[in-house]
């Protein structure tokens, strides 16, 4: 029997070469509209492939495709289900996220997780133990309220004279004339304001200065360009080690110069080094060079003040800590030691009194650290504070307020101590607790500082 002849297979004609000249001009305008088209037409979803990539296969979607897809997601359940000897690495380690394919993160919830989200059951069923509970979702919403700040170290005493009603600051200032590069100085300062009774020393803080001096908001700048402005934190460490009972404070720290948390980190371990002496007094400075060479906008300057203090009560209140907002945010984290005193470091605001600052005093402060001193300036300002601290479920009284001394000149322009001494007690009346004197004024040498510290005990019954 003759066997058929099976028809010959049909081969596809070789595409005809391309024309040149005219007669491939259509077809380039052809292209044009196509590219044209192809960008006006509306963004959206792709369009679907009609065809499958696999060679050979024109089928729409490709089961051969599908197959291979199921297959590798079965193999990767079975390497990660397969007990594993001791020694080795685990396949569900954190780590092997880099080279295992990517799961559904719910995949990975507790055993408590919500239907058809994934996660823990699932887990249960394949032989494989669940993964630790996540922690609760912070609910969006009106900011929970912080307890109040620690009391400020220094209440208004009874009736009566200056030294029952006024602590005594020194604030440490022209170290150029007083000590020159001998920080070493500051210590044997410290040392002898403790023995002396002094009851703070305070120390201001410049990370860096810029020329333009003349922007000063309170009139000419007191110092020069090359007077050294010491780490105040760091300097107060070293006082620590020396003294006793001197209360220690920052007069005024530009906090948002310094990370939320590293400053934090710093002001707890201080305040334990010294046994519960810190003061931290804070501000936002003047100086936009200052802020420019540190990177960060001097335009948030107050919001990353705000946020930094409530992060570092959180820190001190909270371990573990979290804690959310516009310019520092954290979850979970432990920041040690804490500080010895309760409630945290007392901060201290160094602000002028707009509507704004009031409500900060309010909520975040200890103690108020106001520029103009003045008596009729401290009974306006606590006049604007009371009904804000009463409105935030503080006791008014409670509230410090550290007041400079008032520079009165005598003969030759000389500052008279006796003068500044003497309007102590009206300082006092307007609700100061704290009278701060600057060292510069009244001790032009290293020689005169133990003169001038003597002088300011005694007058005050120390």
């Amino acid at each position: 029997m003759r066997r058929p002849v099976r028809p010959a297979r049909r081969r596809r004609s070789a595409r005809p070469p391309r024309p040149s000249g005219a007669a491939s001009r259509g077809s380039r305008r052809a292209r044009r509209r196509r590219r044209s088209r192809r960008r006006l037409r509306p963004r959206g979803r792709r369009r679907r492939r009609s065809r499958c990539s696999s060679p050979g296969c024109r089928r729409r979607p490709c089961p051969r495709r599908a197959r291979s897809a199921r297959g590798a997601a079965r193999e990767r359940e079975r390497a990660r289900s397969r007990p594993v000897e001791a020694g080795t690495r685990s396949a569900r380690e954190p780590w092997d996220r880099f080279l295992l394919p990517r799961r559904r993160e719910t995949a990975l919830h507790d055993v408590n997780a919500e239907p058809g989200r994934g996660g823990g059951r699932r887990a249960a069923r394949r032989g494989r133990s669940a993964p630790p509970p996540r922690p609760p979702a912070r609910r969006r919403g009106r900011r929970r309220r912080l307890p109040a700040p620690p009391a400020a170290g220094y209440r208004r005493g009874p009736e009566g004279d200056v030294a029952a009603r006024l602590a005594l600051s020194i604030t440490v200032s022209g170290l150029s004339r007083l000590y020159g590069a001998d920080l070493a100085g500051l210590v044997e300062l410290a040392r002898m304001a403790d023995d002396l009774g002094v009851d703070q020393i305070a120390l201001p803080d410049h990370v860096a200065m810029g020329r333009r001096l003349d922007r000063y908001p309170y009139g000419p700048f007191p110092l020069p360009l090359e007077e050294p402005w010491p780490e105040p934190l760091t300097t107060l460490a070293a006082m620590a080690g020396a003294t006793r009972r001197v209360r220690l404070a920052t007069g005024v720290l530009i906090a948002p110069l310094r990370t939320p948390l590293l400053l934090a980190k710093t002001a707890a371990t201080l305040d334990v080094l010294s046994g519960g002496r810190l003061d931290l007094g804070v501000g936002v400075g003047w100086q936009e060079e200052e802020y420019a060479a540190s990177g960060v906008p001097f335009a948030e300057r107050w919001r990353r003040l705000e946020d930094g203090l409530r992060a570092c009560r959180a820190l001190w209140r909270d371990a573990p800590a979290s804690f959310r907002s516009a310019t520092v945010s954290f979850e979970e984290i432990w920041c040690l030691p804490r500080p010895v005193q309760p409630g945290g470091v007392p901060i201290w605001l160094g602000v002028a009194l707009g509507p704004r600052n009031v409500e900060r005093v309010a909520e975040l402060g200890a103690g108020w650290m106001p520029m103009d001193s003045r008596p009729a300036a401290l009974r306006e300002g606590l006049a604007r504070l009371r009904p804000a601290l009463a409105r935030a479920g503080r006791d008014p009284a409670g509230l410090g307020v550290r007041a400079h001394a008032p520079i009165v000149r005598g003969e030759g322009g000389r500052p008279d101590l006796d003068a500044a001494l003497a309007a102590l007690p009206e300082l006092a009346a307007a609700g100061a607790t704290i009278a701060s004197f600057a060292l510069g004024v009244y001790a032009a040498s290293r020689a005169e500082v133990r003169p001038f510290l003597e002088r300011l005990a005694k007058a005050a019954g120390r």
